[in-house]
């Protein structure tokens, strides 16, 4: 805070005094020299602490060169005779050149407690995953048995996060089409009629989650509700479609009831999952990616739900010939449908 890192216009930059002879000699760097101090340090990032730029100033300008960029553990390399000498001489490099420590160490000393911060410039939980892994791989095969090591932040609160909605996400879909085969089993008293009334359910689902797959979506508070929607859009299609089947059959004319079945209500689900899937395909042109994440997936299932209770739903109908819809006249094989 002291310190003038210098102007646009490449003036010296001045640096308060600490105490410490850095290079034995006074040197001044420009601010092209002190980005360069950065990039070094920081990779292909400008991001550094003050601990990273103190240990790239000491090994730039060390007389014994980058041989003693390291952590020191041999005491004879650093003219000690013992470990507890080489301690003392770290602890004097924590007082004098460190600065305040609290955020990383609980005494400034002889720390028994150290807190390490990793960030990570990805999207997502993947990489978060295989960190804290290999973190916890680490520690349980290098470190010793008296020393533990935990984790913390955000990226914890987050993970935690992402199995709660895995969990309910799984609870909500399995309850939903439990609900749903009891409905319709218990309006048509078929137990066959729930089973062939959650198949296209099913099928809508898994069509959204294969969509996200495909397109790199991932599961998030926003898109985990899409699953439930679909489930609430094709339960209203599947229940439509099926009494506008069973009604047109037990006509008294019976001939041409699949294509009036498409003409009635087929043609009032096309035009509703139309109209509502092109108002939420409106948020694909949000700036927030959450929500054009959400309106891309739920116009897919107002079509995909749709597209299954007009295409799946009759076909096994046909097939399957429930009694709950044939109980009172049969369709004969050559039967114009």
């Amino acid at each position: 805070d002291d310190s003038d890192d210098g102007g646009a216009d490449g003036e010296p930059a001045r640096y308060a005094e600490t105490g410490a002879d850095f290079s034995g000699g006074e040197k001044v760097y420009t601010q092209d020299e002190l980005i360069g101090l950065f990039e070094k340090a920081g990779s292909d990032s400008l991001d550094m602490s003050v601990n990273d730029l103190v240990r790239e100033l000491k090994r730039l300008v060390n007389y014994e060169g980058a041989s003693y960029y390291e952590i020191p553990v041999d005491p004879k390399r650093y003219g000690k005779e013992s470990k507890a000498e080489l301690g003392q001489l770290i602890s004097n490099y924590l007082v004098l050149l460190s600065g305040n420590i609290g955020e990383y160490a609980n005494d400034p000393l002889e720390p028994t407690a150290i807190k390490t911060m990793v960030q990570l410039r990805t999207l997502g939980m993947d990489d978060s995953y295989k960190i804290l892994d290999e973190i916890n791989r680490y520690a349980k095969s290098r470190f010793p048995e008296n020393v533990r090591v935990t984790t913390g932040g955000t990226m914890m609160v987050e993970s935690s996060l992402n199995d709660l909605v895995m969990q309910s996400q799984l609870i909500s879909l399995i309850f939903s089409i439990v609900c749903v085969f009891v409905i319709i089993a218990a309006s048509n008293r078929s137990l066959i009629a729930g089973c062939i009334g959650i198949a296209p359910l099913s099928l809508s689902v898994l069509i959204n989650f294969a969509v996200m797959g495909f397109v790199g979506i991932k599961l998030n508070l926003g898109t985990s509700m899409v699953a439930s929607v679909s489930v609430g859009v094709g339960i209203d299609y599947t229940i439509h479609c099926m009494e506008a089947f069973k009604r047109e059959y037990n006509t008294a004319d019976n001939k041409n009831f699949l294509w009036r079945t498409f003409i009635s209500s087929g043609k009032a689900i096309i035009i509703n999952a139309i109209s509502v899937g092109a108002g939420f395909a409106v948020l694909l042109f949000s700036r927030f990616n959450m929500l054009g994440d959400l309106g891309l997936l739920i116009a897919i299932t107002m079509f995909s739900s749709a597209l299954v209770s007009l295409t799946v739903l009759p076909a096994l109908l046909l097939l399957i010939k429930p009694k709950f819809i044939y109980k009172t006249s049969s369709v004969s094989a050559g039967q114009d449908l």
